[in-house]
Formats: structure tokens, C-alpha cells, sequence
């Protein structure tokens, strides 16, 4: 066999005619053929890649993209010093392998899935998976190893995790680690479980516990009627606190199993007790006595027609603005000046306890600081709901009309609420000094109620 090298030709430039391209054919012909051993020594014929891994003097393509003259890190060819018998050795390779990339977790309801890339060297022996409950790593174990580049761990439902990778080599060489991630296992929610598939027997006891259920995930359509009884519940597990408001209502059908027995002393007040459906026909006879009735600190009894609170009767005054008798209030005011412009003598707000038809009387006194009148004198009262007039009254000029009675009929719904005013307005063609409405009185009684 010949050692002499083969001359390659050179690559004429690209043809720009005839002659030309017969020699620019001829040379990459020649050249091919000394690549693939046809022509010249067989020596300097191209040798593949496929040859290299086949011989042993590569061992797989982990360059991406191959390079063979990277001339870093590890490359596809292995020196001569790691063959042992013709064999690959990497167990005296004392490099210590990169940190791991693309670390990630996701979970489920049971299930937290950790994943990485595939480490890119030849000599991976394994790849340790640390864990613990926070995020330091001083306190994570090696839970487990794997020659995979995806790892998954059993959780419980609310169970959140913190995980590390790092690669270990043949040579017991070790990466730094990758991480923390980390994942919390998903909560049941009553969307994804289908009807009558969990019954008591599936559950073992001490199961289920408040933290591991959504919040608002169990509802009280999600309870079968008469499922939760007295006997499956513990001492004290239900507090008021632990109860949404406008949970428990008549509707729910609830209060039938509640009895006075079952209700600590002091638990129920004014401040955690709304009544809205309370009718003498939901009282039980004998039930609801006066000394079980406390407002403010006081009692309430009967005397004849009055009722007493604190051994006082209850007047129209303290009935406030929101009663539903026929007195619904009486205002009065101390006097109040005014002048020959519009003045407001006195203000009420009120709001309707009751629908229906509500009768409005108002009447004052005239009069002036000395107590006399002079020249010709005249005076406009006018009577306003919520800054619109709804009756006026003017005196007679020069009359001694200092009685001035005011009276309208007003329909309210439940509910509404408004403010009444008076104003008084000096406007006779001699200005008077002094003037003063006094003894003011504001009265509002319903007549009629809506049904």
C-alpha cells in the first residue's frame, strides 16, 4: 500500500463558459473521489463520524451542534488515557459537571412533578433530588436519585414542597445545585368529584382537615339534607366565628335541632343576633318572657296600655323617626329670628318606618324682640320637603295673624327618607325689627297604611 499523499486538487472558480466548466468538472471530481478512497492513497479518504463511534474513539454526539474543535468542555472524542481494553473509562474523570438547567415543578391534587434538561455529559451516573418544607437549603434532605431527567413525588392535597437537582458523575463528581422550586398540591374542589363517588366509607378517619378544603368549596347545596347531625360534630369545632353571615337562616331549616339547651349562656346577644322573621306566631308559648328581654340594661313590662321600659313609659319622641304607630314624631323648636330675606326656623329629617299616607301640621307664633308691630306689616311662612315647597302661607296685610297653622297630607313607601324646613320671610312694605317665630311645633302622624 502506497504512503505517499495524495495532492487534493484545488477548486477552480465557478465556470463562466465552456472550456472553464470542463475543468472545474474534472477537478471536483478528482477531489470527491480521493475523499472516498477511490483515487490516491487510502489514507487520506474522509473518515465519518459514524466510523469514530463505531471504533470507540467517539462515544456519542453530545456537542449540540457537533463541533469537533470546540476545544472545551466535554467534546465527542475521548483521549487515549480513558480507553481500558479498548473500552471507554470515565471513572478518573475528576471534572465536576454543570450545575442543572431548566429546573421546573408543577403539581396535582397527589402529585408534584420535577423536571430538568438532560444533562449534557458522557459520564452521568446519576442525579440527586433534595426536598424540604421551606425554602432553605440547609434543611432539605436527599429524598431520592435518578438516572431520568423527570421526577415525580406523592403528596397530600395542600402539601407544598421545595426541591434541589444536582448531577452526580461516575467519578463521584458532584454539580452544583439547581434550585429551590417549588409546588403545592392542588385542594379538592365539589366541581370535580362526581356525585355520590366519596361516601364515608372511602375516607379513613382524621382524613380531611380544614386546611387541606378550598375555601368556599363546601356550600350548604353541597350537603345532603340531614347528613351533618349533632353526633358528627365535636365539642366546640363550631364557633361563631367560623360561620359566613347569612349562613344560618329559617330557610336553611337549621333551628328545628336547636333547643335553649343547646345554647351556651351569653353566646347569643344583640351584637350576633338579626331579626327579621320574629312573628308572636314563631314564639313558643311561655318561651319569651319580659325578664328574658334586655335593652341596654333595662326590662320591658305592661302597665294597662303603656309599655314600660325601665320602669319608664315610652314616649312619641322616643319612638324616633323610623316608628310604625300613628305618632311618628313631634319636633319642636326653640324660637328662631328671621328677616326680609327667606329663613330657615326650624329642620326635621325623618325616614318612613312603614308605607302609607302621613299627615304633616305645623304651627308657630309671630312676633318681635319688643313685642309690637309698626306700619304695614306682612310675613310669608313656607313649608318645604327635602328643599321643595309644599305649602305656603302668607298673612293678611296688616293683620294681627300671629297663630300661623300649616297642614299637608304626604305618601311615603318603606323606607324613604327626607328632611322638612320652615322658613319664615319678613315682606311687608314696613320692615319690622326684631322678629322671632317661637313656640314652633312640627308634627307627622300616619293616617293610612299601605298594604
Amino acid at each position: 500500500m502506497s504512503t505517499t499523499n495524495t495532492k487534493v486538487p484545488s477548486i477552480p472558480a465557478v465556470p463562466k463558459n465552456e472550456r472553464e466548466a470542463t475543468a472545474f468538472y474534472n477537478a471536483v471530481k478528482e477531489a470527491v473521489e480521493v475523499r472516498l478512497g477511490r483515487r490516491g492513497d487510502p489514507k487520506d479518504r474522509a473518515v465519518t463520524l459514524r466510523e469514530l463511534i463505531d471504533s470507540g474513539m467517539a462515544k456519542e454526539l453530545l456537542d449540540n451542534p457537533f463541533d469537533p474543535n470546540a476545544g472545551a468542555g466535554v467534546t465527542d472524542f475521548a483521549s487515549s488515557s480513558t480507553y481500558v481494553d479498548g473500552k471507554l473509562d470515565d471513572t478518573n474523570d475528576l471534572t465536576a459537571p454543570p450545575t442543572p438547567t431548566g429546573l421546573s415543578a408543577s403539581a396535582g391534587t397527589t402529585k408534584i412533578i420535577v423536571s430538568w434538561n438532560r444533562a449534557q455529559i458522557s459520564n452521568l451516573a446519576h442525579t440527586e433530588v433534595w426536598r424540604s418544607s421551606d425554602s432553605s437549603l440547609g434543611n432539605a434532605v436527599r429524598h431520592d436519585t435518578t438516572e431520568a431527567f423527570v421526577w415525580v413525588d406523592s403528596v397530600d392535597p395542600a402539601d407544598q414542597y421545595y426541591y434541589w437537582v444536582r448531577h452526580v458523575t461516575t467519578a463521584g463528581m458532584m454539580s452544583p445545585f439547581a434550585g429551590s422550586v417549588n409546588a403545592t398540591g392542588a385542594l379538592i374542589v365539589a366541581g370535580k368529584i362526581a356525585a355520590d363517588a366519596i361516601t364515608t366509607t372511602k375516607i379513613d378517619d382524621d382524613a380531611i382537615t380544614t386546611p387541606k378544603i378550598a375555601t368556599n368549596a363546601v356550600t350548604a347545596d353541597s350537603i345532603a339534607a340531614n347528613t351533618i347531625t349533632t353526633d358528627n360534630i365535636a365539642s366546640n369545632t363550631i364557633q361563631a366565628g367560623d360561620i359566613a353571615s347569612n349562613t344560618l337562616t329559617s330557610a336553611s331549616g337549621v333551628f328545628g335541632a336547636i333547643s335553649a339547651s343547646d345554647i351556651t349562656t351569653g353566646t347569643l346577644n344583640a351584637s350576633n343576633v338579626t331579626v327579621t322573621n320574629l312573628s308572636a306566631g314563631s314564639i313558643t308559648s311561655g318561651e319569651l318572657s319580659a325578664n328574658r328581654i334586655n335593652v341596654d340594661g333595662a326590662t320591658i313590662s305592661r302597665s294597662g296600655n303603656d309599655l314600660i321600659v325601665g320602669g319608664a313609659g315610652i314616649t312619641t319622641v322616643q319612638l324616633g323617626t323610623r316608628a310604625a304607630g300613628s305618632a311618628v314624631f313631634n319636633s319642636t323648636a326653640s324660637n328662631a329670628s328671621f328677616s326680609t330675606t327667606e329663613t330657615t326656623v326650624l329642620t326635621q329629617a325623618f325616614t318612613a318606618g312603614e308605607a302609607g299616607t302621613y299627615s304633616l301640621y305645623y304651627i308657630g307664633s309671630i312676633s318681635t324682640t319688643s313685642g309690637s308691630f309698626s306700619g304695614s306689616y306682612q310675613f310669608r311662612i313656607k313649608v318645604k320637603q327635602g328643599g321643595t315647597t309644599i305649602n305656603t302661607l302668607t298673612t293678611g296685610t296688616g293683620t294681627e295673624e300671629f297663630v300661623i297653622p300649616i297642614s299637608n297630607t304626604i305618601t311615603f313607601s318603606a323606607g324613604a327618607s327626607t328632611t322638612f324646613t320652615v322658613t319664615a320671610e319678613d315682606i311687608g312694605a314696613t320692615t319690622q325689627s326684631g322678629m322671632v317665630m317661637y313656640n314652633q311645633y312640627l308634627q307627622l302622624i300616619r293616617i293610612t297604611k299601605q298594604q
